[in-house]
């Protein structure tokens, strides 16, 4: 939101004004200005015609009303002289210099009489938004002065009127509209996929975390080869991918729940799934605890700290299935697919515990051995 535009100088009206000195005027458009406002940014288009030579040095007044929204009330604002304007149409870096820049020919002083055509002419206003313009309109009348002779000379002049909105809050509802629209279309292919879904994100949790709980266990079959760092090595790697699946999990839920405009963790899984998550990272601060008990056996026993972090992720691991399982729902998969994965789900949790409870045991025993 940071880089979002919030306001917008839109431009109602711009035309030559109309006193009885318009027929006098050196520059005159030959049909009415016509003109678009868009994004602060204002483009003319067409062309206006020089009737004579208009010599320097040339000076703008720039005179601004503030009126209400409705028009009902406008009060003189302020009124601005602009002298040595040749210097400022030979300038190349200023937010006009493109504007002037892009009429054909070239407009310098003296300026010459010719017809004057407007090529992709846009003048940035965005230079204006951060004055505290909001909440009135304001009608500005720009009168430019041939002062080569005395009296000086009116040779133009030049009405607009412009209001400053506000747009952010558009932009936002614009922007959501768009998210629910594509979150809409990610639903529908999600519901096509739906089985599909289920067991992938089964199987990146479940299978990455309990094979990260059996890698220390002496019967595990790929690991029991390996050496014990190895081991707390593997122990930490797939750990972590599992825990990269949930939090991957949490952030689609939460995405989509807040493009719904529903409440966060207000079902069974979801408040089962934020338990099993708390429980992991403290099994990941008790995990690295674990890694220093030599260093630390002075303030607590080892025993406690391995016994904790044991602990701690028996716990993450099974709430998290225990997750899992509650949303394997009808509108998901069918009941006797949801039994099937429930009795599947069931099986391994009970197998990875055996062996989790095997290798806790024997560390435990020789913990106190030693």
């Amino acid at each position: 939101m940071r880089n979002m535009r919030n306001k917008e100088l839109v431009i109602d009206k711009a035309k030559t004004c109309q006193t009885n000195k318009t027929e006098s005027f050196l520059i005159k458009f030959t049909v009415p200005a016509n003109f678009s406002s868009n994004n602060n940014v204002v483009r003319f288009y067409g062309n206006f015609s020089v009737l004579q030579q208009i010599l320097p040095p040339l000076e703008i007044t720039l005179i601004a009303y503030r009126c209400t929204l409705d028009l009902q009330n406008c009060q003189r604002y302020n009124a601005l002289q602009v002298p040595k304007i040749c210097s400022f149409l030979a300038d190349t870096n200023s937010f006009w210099s493109p504007f002037v820049r892009s009429i054909e020919p070239t407009v310098k002083c003296p300026i010459q009489p010719a017809t004057y055509v407007f090529k992709d002419s846009a003048l940035d206003m965005n230079f204006f938004t951060s004055f505290p313009l909001d909440g009135y309109t304001w009608q500005v009348t720009m009168k430019l002065y041939s002062t080569a002779n005395t009296p000086k000379k009116e040779v133009f002049c030049f009405a607009a009127q412009a209001t400053l909105k506000r747009i952010i809050e558009t932009k936002i509802l614009t922007k959501r509209a768009q998210r629910s629209k594509i979150s809409e279309r990610f639903l529908l292919r999600m519901d096509r996929t739906a089985t599909q879904s289920v067991v992938r994100g089964r199987f990146s949790y479940q299978f990455f975390m309990a094979e990260s709980l059996l890698t220390l266990y002496s019967a595990n079959s790929w690991t029991h080869r390996y050496s014990t760092a190895t081991k707390r090595h593997l122990h930490w790697i797939l750990q972590a991918i599992g825990c990269a699946a949930i939090l991957i999990g949490i952030v689609i839920e939460i995405y989509l729940k807040e493009d719904a405009g529903r409440k966060h963790f207000r079902s069974d899984h979801a408040i089962t799934g934020l338990v099993s998550l708390i429980f992991i990272g403290l099994s990941f601060l008790n995990g690295i605890a674990a890694m220093y008990t030599v260093k630390i056996k002075h303030i607590i026993k080892p025993v406690y700290v391995k016994m904790c972090h044991y602990l701690t992720g028996i716990v993450a691991f099974v709430i998290g299935v225990t997750s899992l399982a509650l949303e394997y729902s009808p509108r998901m998969i069918s009941l006797q697919h949801k039994n099937m994965l429930i009795a599947f789900t069931s099986i391994t949790t009970a197998l990875t515990l055996v062996g989790v409870g095997k290798t806790m045991l024997n560390q435990f025993k020789n913990l106190c051995k030693s």
